[in-house]
């Protein structure tokens, strides 16, 4: 009958389980488990654990199935939870000759669409929105960022002036930060409204 030998140069493992299988290499082997193996004190030595076929379990899930006939994977962090969203402005009676920014952090995102509604009717004062991108990514604070007008190289445009628009970034962008510029012209109505929400994709 098989033996085990320490110290001699040959190790060998006892055949066990249904088999005839014998001599080396030594084999790792474990506990096939229809259900769940109960719960073991903190440090003690486990089994390894296999199903009835001998596949190899992974907490409680077989690492091949073979209904479908592949192994199974469990993406922790899916592409298609990459995404994010916010009300970026949300402006009303917007003082008369404003210049004012918003700003989004693109760092691990590559898409972009962009949302704004204006006043309802014509404000006395003009509404001019424009988007500016910068890639300087040294540390300088958003605010302080070198930034480039992409208005018309992103969307066609050269701004949107007391009017709705959705602007969409749907080719891959590497921006460090986005920022939508607004402006209010000087003359006295202090009646311009601007929202704008927003949605980053990877």
């Amino acid at each position: 009958m098989p033996i085990n030998i320490y110290n001699v140069g040959v190790v060998q493992g006892g055949v066990a389980n249904d088999a005839a299988d014998s001599g080396n290499p030594i084999k790792i082997g474990g506990h096939a488990e229809t259900t769940i193996p109960a719960a073991v004190a903190d440090g003690d030595r486990v089994n390894a654990w296999f199903d009835e076929y001998g596949r190899t379990i992974i907490k409680d899930q077989a690492v091949y199935d073979s209904g479908t006939q592949s192994n199974k994977v469990l993406e922790s962090s899916p592409i298609s939870a990459h995404h994010s969203e916010s009300t970026l402005l949300n402006l009303t009676n917007i003082a008369t000759n404003t210049t004012g920014y918003a700003y989004i952090d693109m760092d691990g995102y590559r898409f972009l669409s962009l949302q704004g509604e204006t006043s309802d009717g014509t404000p006395i004062d003009v509404l001019t929105v424009t988007i500016e991108a910068t890639l300087q990514d040294d540390g300088t604070a958003q605010a302080l960022c070198t930034y480039q007008d992409v208005t018309n190289s992103l969307f066609g445009v050269a701004s949107w002036v007391d009017t709705d628009f959705f602007a969409i970034i749907d080719t891959p962008v590497a921006f460090k930060y986005v920022r939508v510029k607004y402006v209010t012209s000087n003359n006295a109505g202090s009646d311009a409204d601007l929202a704008v929400y927003i949605k980053k994709m990877y």
